[in-house]
């Protein structure tokens, strides 16, 4: 469901290409960014926490991010709320992730998703993507609602979440909580395996793909076109190009 690992070092990437301003304060965050990204997690906190303390919000982010995958969850909530209070758009997702998981000791889904719904208010894919599967399944105080989660399933792929991707082109295909579309499947597959290799991408991140992998989307792909027209599947492949492209605003067949 979800990577840690590999959204740690997607996210201190990330932080690394941000636009900085040059001063002393720039400098310091930059190398911080830069010795956790090449994984001296140590260093990077030294050159962090001082910023941290100062109110600098990336440094708050990117300490907590330390800390949670490596040394003390304590702290790094205590960091993540620094974070969110700054209205960084990720400190809530991660807030929510230590309540459901219950890295501070108390397991606790309905506190997890209020966090996840505070998250998702700031357009993260992955808390989208969280309350598509409260939703799916009935966690915390939801109940399930099969409406609720195709919108947030809905949501985060169009954010560029993968494994949501994966999840729509699954609904369309089965005609499970959407009715069946074999050709809007088709769109949803290929975007979710190969919209890297499209000529045209997005300009928003995609997030790594959990839930399969791309031998078993290309599977899915060569079955659902055996049951396509050459003109219905040649239009959901122009498609998909399109709804990538268009950073998932046209995605309609």
């Amino acid at each position: 469901m979800f990577n840690q690992s590999v959204t740690f070092k997607y996210l201190v990437t990330l932080l690394v290409t941000i636009w900085i301003p040059h001063s002393s304060v720039a400098y310091d965050l930059e190398k911080g960014l830069r010795e956790a990204q090449e994984g001296n997690y140590a260093a990077a906190l030294n050159e962090l926490e001082p910023l941290a303390r100062q109110g600098i919000v990336e440094a708050q982010f990117t300490s907590a991010l330390i800390y949670m995958q490596f040394f003390d969850s304590a702290k790094a909530e205590k960091l993540f709320r620094e974070a969110d209070k700054r209205n960084h758009p990720k400190a809530s997702f991660y807030i929510g992730l230590i309540y459901q998981s219950g890295l501070n000791g108390v397991h606790d889904p309905a506190e997890a998703v209020k966090w996840f719904f505070r998250s998702a208010s700031f357009d993260n894919p992955d808390a989208h993507y969280m309350l598509h599967t409260a939703y799916d399944q009935g966690i915390g105080e939801i109940e399930k609602d099969p409406e609720a989660a195709f919108m947030y399933a809905n949501a985060a792929a169009s954010l560029g979440h993968t494994d949501a991707q994966f999840k729509l082109a699954l609904f369309h295909a089965t005609g499970e909580m959407v009715e069946q579309n074999l050709a809007l499947a088709h769109m949803w597959f290929e975007i979710a395996g190969f919209a890297d290799t499209f000529d045209q991408a997005s300009q928003r991140q995609r997030t790594e793909l959990s839930l399969t992998t791309a031998e078993e989307i290309q599977e899915m792909l060569d079955l659902i076109a055996t049951q396509l027209t050459l003109r219905e599947l040649l239009k959901a492949r122009l498609q998909a190009r399109i709804c990538v492209a268009s950073n998932y605003t046209d995605c309609e067949l």
